[in-house]
C-alpha cells in the first residue's frame, strides 16, 4: 500500500522508475534503466572406449561459463527514486572431468568405478551507490568476493547376483571439497578493507549406499535401500551483510556456511503389466536432515534487506510417489500419465530464526531477548519454527495427461499433448504468525498444451507449445523485509503489543501463460 498506484497481490502490474543518472553521479550502467543481461555458453565432451569386451571405459568432460550483468529497482519504488542503486556483476566458470569404468562380466559379480575432479570460480561485485539528492554519499561500499572451487571424488559400487532373481549392491562415494573466499573493498580497499572472518571452507564426506533387488518376473522389480549423503558448504555472496568493526576502518565479512547432511531409507516397486500396457511404479521413503542449509533474513540489521544461508536444526521428510502410464490396448495411439505423491516434510528442530518485522511475542517472537532495540526498551528477536512444514513442499503433488498420435499418411504425424499438475499449499520462506498466513503459496493447478508435426523420417518437428494455459500466477520464492522503508530498517520485533509497520512480502513470481514455437531438424548423418 505505501507504493503509488500499485497492488499488493501476485500477477498485479508493477510500475517501478528508472534512477537517475544526475542523482547517482558515480555513474550507472544503461543510463539508470533497469536490465539483465546474462551470456551463458557451455560444452560437454563424451567418450566411451571398450578396454575388453567386458570392461567399458567413459570420460565426460564439460566447461560452463556464466556472465550477468544487472541493474534494478532493487526497493520497489513506484513515484521516487530509490535511495540506492546497485549496479551487480557475477561470473562463474566450471570445468569438470569424469572417468568411470563398468563391468559386464558373465559371472555374479559386477562392478562401477570411478573419478570426479571439479574446478570451479566464482565472482560477485554491487556497488552500492547513495542517491545524493537525498544526502547520502554516492558510493557507500563496493565489495567484490571471488570463490575459487575445487572438488574431488572417487566412487565404486559392487553388484552381486545372490540368485537369479536377488541382487544385493552396495557403494560408497569419498568427496573432497575445498573453497576459499576473497574480498576487497574497490572503493578504498587500504583504507577500508574487508576482513574476511571464514576464509576457507574445507569438506571431506563419505557417503555409502545399499540397494537389495528382487525380480520375481521379468515385469516386476522391488527394491529396498539405504542411502546418505550431503550438500556441500559454501558462502553466501548474492548480498554479502558487511559490518563496520570499532574502528571505523575496515569491514568484517561472514558469511560462509557448512554441509548439510541427509541419510535414510526407501523402497518401492516397478511394473509391468498386461502385456506392457500398464506400467506403475511406487516408492516409499523416510529421510533425515542435520546442518540444514536454511534461508534467513537478519533481524536488526541497517545493510539491505537480504536472505542469508545458515546451518540451522534438523528435518525429517517421509512420504509416498506413485506413478502410472497406460496405452489401451483397442487405442494405442493415446497414452495415458498420471501420477500423485503424498509427502510430510517437517522441521524437526529450528530455532532461534530471526522473527519478521512487525512480529510480537503473541506471534512467537519468544527467543534472544536483546537490550536496546525497540527504542531503547529491548525486545526478543528470534523465533521458534520447530514442528512446522518445511518451505516449498506441498504435502500434495499431482500430474495428469495425455498423449495422442494422429497418422496422418505418407509418414505424417500429428501428436497431441496434455499435462495438468496440481499442488497443495506450501510455505514460501521461514515465518510463524503471519497475518493472513501471507507466507504460503495456496494451493493450484497449471495445465499445459502442446501439438507436434512429424514429417516423414522424423527430420523435421514443427511444435506450438502452451504452458499454463489459464495463467495461473504462483511464486515459490518469497522473502520478507521492511520493504516500506526501503533499506533502512526500523527495530520492530519481540514486544507485547506494536503499532509499528509490518514487514511486507517480495516474490519472486513463476512464469505464467507462455506460448513456444519450435522448429526441430534431425539430419541424416552417415559414418
Amino acid at each position: 500500500p505505501w507504493l503509488a498506484g500499485a497492488g499488493c497481490t501476485l500477477g498485479d502490474t508493477l510500475h517501478l522508475v528508472n534512477q537517475n543518472p544526475a542523482a547517482f553521479p558515480g555513474g550507472l550502467p544503461n543510463g539508470g534503466q533497469g536490465y539483465l543481461s546474462t551470456d551463458q555458453r557451455w560444452m560437454t565432451l563424451e567418450l566411451n572406449y571398450q578396454l575388453t569386451p567386458a570392461l567399458d571405459l567413459s570420460s565426460i568432460t564439460g566447461f560452463y561459463h556464466m556472465l550477468s550483468t544487472s541493474l534494478f529497482n532493487d526497493f520497489g519504488t513506484s513515484s521516487a527514486a530509490p535511495a540506492l542503486a546497485t549496479p551487480n556483476y557475477f561470473r562463474r566458470q566450471d570445468i569438470t572431468e569424469e572417468l568411470r569404468v563398468n563391468s559386464a562380466f558373465s559371472g555374479p559379480v559386477n562392478f562401477t568405478a570411478g573419478a570426479f575432479f571439479q574446478r570451479a570460480s566464482v565472482a560477485q561485485a554491487t556497488n552500492f551507490m547513495g542517491n545524493v539528492t537525498e544526502g547520502l554519499p554516492a558510493e557507500l561500499y563496493f565489495p567484490k568476493l571471488t570463490v575459487p572451487i575445487e572438488a574431488h571424488s572417487l566412487y565404486g559400487e559392487v553388484r552381486w547376483n545372490i540368485m537369479r532373481k536377488l541382487q544385493l549392491a552396495g557403494g560408497l562415494r569419498w568427496s573432497v571439497e575445498n573453497r576459499a573466499e576473497s574480498a576487497i573493498n574497490m572503493l578504498a580497499p587500504t583504507t577500508f578493507p574487508i576482513i574476511v572472518t571464514d576464509p576457507t571452507i574445507h569438506s571431506t564426506n563419505t557417503s555409502p549406499q545399499i540397494t537389495l533387488r528382487y525380480k520375481p518376473t521379468d515385469n516386476v522389480t522391488a527394491y529396498a535401500s539405504w542411502k546418505k549423503g550431503y550438500l556441500s558448504g559454501s558462502y553466501g555472496i548474492a548480498a554479502p551483510q558487511l559490518n563496520v568493526n570499532t574502528a571505523g576502518t575496515a569491514f568484517t565479512l561472514s558469511n560462509g556456511f557448512g554441509d548439510e547432511y541427509a541419510k535414510g531409507e526407501e523402497a518401492g516397486i516397478k511394473a509391468r503389466l498386461m502385456n506392457d500396457h500398464l506400467s506403475l511404479n511406487m516408492t516409499a521413503y523416510d529421510y533425515g536432515y542435520t546442518g540444514l542449509q536454511v534461508g534467513v533474513v537478519p533481524a536488526y540489521t541497517t545493510q539491505a534487506v537480504s536472505t542469508v544461508t545458515v546451518n540451522a536444526g534438523a528435518a525429517r521428510t517421509y512420504g509416498v510417489d506413485l506413478d502410472a502410464e497406460f496405452r489401451p490396448p483397442m487405442l494405442e495411439a493415446l497414452t495415458l500419465h498420471a501420477s500423485v505423491g503424498w509427502d510430510h516434510a517437517v522441521y524437526t528442530t529450528l530455532v532461534n530464526v530471526p522473527c519478521w518485522g512487525g512480529q510480537t511475542i503473541a506471534q512467537g517472537c519468544t527467543l534472544l531477548y536483546k537490550s536496546g532495540v525497540n527504542g531503547g526498551i529491548g525486545g526478543y528477536t528470534a523465533q521458534n519454527l520447530s514442528g512446522t512444514q518445511m518451505v516449498r513442499a506441498p504435502n500434495w503433488q499431482a500430474n495428469v495427461g495425455f498423449q495422442y498420435n494422429m497418422d496422418l499418411g505418407s509418414d505424417y504425424t500429428l501428436t497431441f499433448t496434455n499435462n495438468t499438475q496440481y499442488s497443495a499449499r506450501f510455505p514460501t520462506f521461514l515465518a510463524v504468525g503471519r497475518p493472513n498466513h501471507d507466507n504460503f503459496q495456496g494451493g493450484y493447478a497449471k495445465i499445459d498444451l502442446g501439438a507436434q508435426l512429424t514429417t516423414p523420417g522424423d527430420h523435421w518437428e514443427f511444435s506450438v507449445i502452451g504452458n499454463d494455459v489459464t495463467n495461473k500466477i504462483t511464486a515459490s520464492v518469497c522473502s520478507n523485509g521492511p520493504f516500506s522503508n526501503e533499506i533502512f530498517p526500523g527495530e520492530t520485533t519481540g514486544v507485547a503489543t506494536y503499532s509499528g509497520p509490518i514487514d511486507g512480502v517480495s516474490c519472486f513470481v513463476d512464469p505464467g501463460r507462455e506460448t513456444w514455437i519450435r522448429v526441430t531438424w534431425k539430419p541424416s548423418v552417415h559414418w
